[in-house]
């Protein structure tokens, strides 16, 4: 007999986690959680493990932040630099059952509407679309981008590994119906299992579905299997289920590495083969330029775009050292200008962007980021507010373009 699922609330002294950096993965310089623990299941789930400090059955002992808006609707309004508030986390999703009762995300949403702040949210629920009519409002009035989780376009293999998340049709629905009110929608097709959703013909069949339904970019990944609950749970099931594969699963993770990472020589397989499978779609692997530009201060706009462009051109075989060099000299320029705005509460609350733009006029980019070519693209960035094409690997300058 399965256990039920046992509700747990909980105080916090803070609702808002906040980052130096916007985070070039979720874009979020803030972050919200309201839930901890996640009751759909999924067997792979990287919030198992030991080192998020989860305490009971990860997937039964759910814990409700219960002063979670009185403490939000305060700390949103003290806010100095405006910024992306990313909802959800690696070990919750804010859209679980527990949602329908609670409503606590649904009461973030108004919050964010009524004070003009861009959003993004991690789910694989479709009760996200009870909530439509708020999200749209909170596209319109500063941006708001969806992630949505699907690594399975076959809802056999959904069922085995995520018991009680919804179905792949129903995600799909949820896709189509945010697109269809023009809010930005991607996926992140992670973790693909080796052996079992990691083959080229089913990330194929993913990428096909995923296309015909519009989305803005596909941000996929591999499975981290950190040792310990996590390791333990997903190899229980493949004994279970998949035990022809038990032998090269167990030999891509023999080191048991802490961050849970794969072997190296599956990394490089993985990579190269949802780089040939890409090649046939024109969706790219990050969040487009076009998406957020506008959506968050100037300053992380561009280190957010920074990364971006490294890992495309990396996806791509091409020498990073450079643009690495250059984007540790920008955030050595970052860290002066932040620190000082940060204890100065008197001077402008977009100093640090001023700043920039003033780097841009007189010269001062050059030295910062030692690179002339780069400094000639940020500058149209900054000044001239033109987008970077992701897949072009190209600057759309009105309707030319111009190298990166």
């Amino acid at each position: 007999m399965t256990a039920p699922v046992k509700i747990h609330y909980k105080e916090v002294k803070t609702a808002i986690k906040k980052e130096k950096f916007a985070s070039p993965f979720t874009l979020g310089k803030y972050a919200i959680a309201p839930y901890m623990a996640c009751e759909h299941g999924c067997l792979y789930c990287d919030g198992r493990a030991e080192k998020y400090y989860v305490q009971g059955d990860f997937s039964k002992d759910i814990v409700v932040r219960k002063n979670l808006i009185p403490r939000f609707e305060t700390e949103i309004t003290k806010l100095r630099e405006k910024g992306i508030i990313s909802i959800g986390s690696g070990i919750t999703d804010p859209y679980q059952p527990i949602e329908k009762k609670e409503r606590l995300v649904r009461k973030l949403g108004r919050i964010l509407e009524k004070n003009a702040f861009p959003a993004t949210l991690l789910t694989k629920s479709s009760l996200i679309l009870r909530d439509l009519d708020i999200w749209k409002k909170v596209n319109e009035n500063a941006g708001f981008i969806l992630f949505i989780s699907l690594t399975f376009s076959d809802d056999r293999l959904r069922q085995i590994f995520e018991p009680r998340a919804d179905s792949v049709e129903s995600r799909i629905r949820v896709i189509r119906k945010f697109k269809e009110n023009n809010i930005p929608v991607g996926v992140l097709a992670m973790p693909f299992l080796p052996c079992i959703s990691d083959t080229r013909d089913a990330v194929t069949t993913l990428y096909r579905r995923l296309s015909n339904v519009g989305v803005d970019f596909i941000v996929p990944g591999g499975l981290t299997l950190r040792p310990g609950r996590q390791k333990d749970t997903f190899l229980k099931i493949i004994r279970q289920k998949f035990p022809m594969h038990l032998g090269t699963i167990n030999r891509i993770y023999h080191e048991n590495r802490s961050s849970g990472s794969s072997a190296s020589f599956y990394q490089e397989e993985l990579s190269r083969r949802i780089r040939r499978v890409e090649s046939g779609f024109t969706i790219p692997p990050v969040v487009p330029h076009r998406i957020y530009q506008g959506k968050l201060p100037k300053y992380d706009e561009v280190f957010v775009l920074l990364n971006h462009m490294k890992t495309l051109y990396q996806r791509r075989d091409v020498n990073v050292a450079p643009l690495d060099k250059s984007i540790a000299g920008y955030l050595s320029w970052l860290n002066q200008e932040k620190t000082f705005y940060n204890r100065r509460r008197k001077i402008e609350d977009n100093y640090v962007d001023i700043k920039l733009e003033h780097q841009c006029r007189t010269g001062g980019l050059s030295k910062i980021i030692q690179n002339e070519k780069l400094e000639a693209f940020l500058i149209d960035v900054i000044l001239n507010r033109n987008v970077f094409d992701p897949l072009a690997l190209k600057l759309k300058k009105g309707d030319a373009v111009i190298t990166a």
